[in-house]
């Protein structure tokens, strides 16, 4: 995950779990306190489990949500199968767990790596990212995330 995803996740944490555990330190008594910090607990376990769970994260399900795109994915792709792909596998394991992607490409910045996608834009507009990065024979990135445009 980039940088800017961590950082909203940790805002999010934050917001959720930490302020109102802050503001109880002024409630009075020990039983009111201890609720505040078991319902921030909990909130906090439920927008880190949203965050393992979904693909795109906790900051791609609220990207997706304020700003909605489109998405075209592969005709084989699945995100089961998608999440199968694990550093180190070779194209033809990566094609059988995973489909065949909808395009291939050379990295322009780094002519040893070559991208697949499972998915893009069919207007330009923000969409759902799925890209796997191989360099040598074996895959040394997976992309998922929401692009925003």
């Amino acid at each position: 995950m980039k940088l800017v995803g961590w950082s909203i996740l940790v805002c999010v944490v934050w917001a959720v779990a930490l302020a109102p555990s802050l503001l109880a330190v002024r409630l009075r008594g020990p039983l009111t306190r201890r609720r505040v910090l078991g319902a921030s607990l909990l909130a906090a376990a439920i927008v880190l489990a949203v965050h393992v769970a979904s693909l795109d994260g906790v900051d791609g399900l609220i990207f997706s949500r304020l700003m909605p795109g489109h998405t075209e994915y592969a005709s084989s792709y699945s995100e089961f199968g998608f999440r199968r792909i694990l550093l180190g596998m070779n194209p033809a394991y990566v094609i059988r767990v995973a489909g065949e992607p909808l395009g291939r490409y050379g990295i322009e910045y780094d002519p040893t790596l070559i991208g697949w996608s499972w998915s893009r834009t069919p207007d330009g507009s923000s969409y759902h990212v799925r890209v796997v990065l191989f360099r040598n024979g074996s895959v040394v990135d997976k992309i998922a995330e929401y692009y925003v445009d």
